[in-house]
């Protein structure tokens, strides 16, 4: 999702403007303490400017705006950062035009070092899996790669998967990964537009589920053993809907789909089931049992202004964070909202919020 790079279209107009747009620099008075029960905040910074930020909002709601570099003075996460995965007191961070994985500690921000992927491989989207391995879709070269998550070495360099793969997610012993096709780039290559799932002790794929159209964040209720996913219009078809769609982890069948103009990321709350998914009119929420869509927020992004971008959930204190991209070119800032749609909090952070994680 970096500045939603399925897109196609925004990396082109990012790169037109990056040229003229000075790197972002910390709000004033922001504080420097990393305290223990805070929110994660991945930030993926602006294509070919190498100033992703991994920010940090406190308890007491102060903000440290760039973790790695406050903690090790002189280091950066890269270019440009799309994934963050929480494993015990590490923070992987999936660096994409960097071709790396960073390893952040959470405790103190301390730097732990970073992995290059193999050969060209750009890493994408991160899952966890309960055995102890650590997944990572390479959306370049259409593969996934399995590192041991104890050593974080690389134990399967490559598994060939369908065209330009996003979303992955794990539920029990099986791997889910959604290939979008890259839009309309892509969308008449075999195998694009589908979620493919392979069987995690040998990695062969077990069976497609098809027409989920430019599919991208694929999530998993690992309680509900469902598996959640995103697909969307392509640009050649404006006024199409896309969707989610609830698929059962048991059956791997699509038990339902909710049409939804330009869906852009959804995230579940464990303790209910609920989705919240974040789209082009704001914020719905999705009950697995009933199939009932609920509106909880409106909001249409402003021209270049006010771009919400990402969207997450705080289970401890049971809060909605919403990512806003603001103009992209700018830093950011994570609106946080209760269940019932009503704004908390804000917090300023570094640009482009893309995802969260205690």
């Amino acid at each position: 999702m970096f500045v939603r790079i399925v897109a196609a279209i925004i990396p082109a107009l990012l790169m037109l403007c990056a040229s003229c747009v000075p790197t972002p620099t910390a709000p004033a008075g922001e504080t420097k303490a990393l305290r223990t029960g805070g929110i994660f905040v991945l930030c993926e910074g602006l294509w070919r400017q190498d100033n992703a930020v991994l920010s940090y909002i406190n308890a007491d709601n102060s903000v440290v705006r760039d973790v790695v570099g406050t903690y090790n003075p002189n280091t950066k996460l890269g270019d440009i950062a799309t994934d963050i995965i929480s494993m015990s007191d590490t923070l992987v961070i999936a660096v994409n035009t960097s071709r790396s994985l960073c390893l952040v500690r959470k405790t103190d921000g301390k730097w732990l070092g970073r992995i290059s992927t193999p050969g060209i491989k750009q890493p994408f989207h991160l899952a966890l899996a309960s055995n102890g391995k650590l997944y990572c879709t390479n959306i370049n070269d259409d593969s996934i790669t399995e590192f041991d998550a104890a050593t974080m070495e690389i134990t399967v360099p490559s598994v060939k998967v369908g065209p330009a793969p996003e979303g992955i997610a794990v539920l029990d012993n099986k791997i889910y990964v959604a290939n979008s096709g890259y839009g309309d780039l892509r969308k008449n290559e075999e195998g694009a537009g589908t979620i493919q799932i392979l069987r995690q002790q040998d990695l062969s794929t077990l069976s497609v589920i098809g027409d989920l159209p430019n599919v991208g964040v694929i999530r998993s209720d690992r309680v509900r053993k469902f598996v959640w996913a995103t697909f969307r219009h392509f640009a050649s078809a404006p006024d199409s809907l896309g969707g989610v769609a609830l698929i059962d982890g048991k059956t791997d069948i699509v038990m339902n789909i909710w049409r939804i103009k330009s869906p852009l990321d959804v995230t579940i709350d464990s303790l209910s089931g609920n989705v919240y998914v974040l789209h082009a009119d704001g914020v719905d929420v999705l009950d697995a049992r009933t199939f009932e869509m609920t509106r909880i927020i409106s909001h249409q992004s402003g021209a270049g202004s006010d771009v919400w971008y990402s969207i997450g959930f705080d289970h401890e204190r049971r809060l909605i964070l919403v990512g806003n991209a603001r103009s992209y070119v700018t830093d950011g800032e994570v609106i946080v909202f209760d269940p019932s749609g009503a704004i908390t909090s804000r917090h300023p952070v570094g640009p482009n919020p893309i995802a969260f994680t205690r």
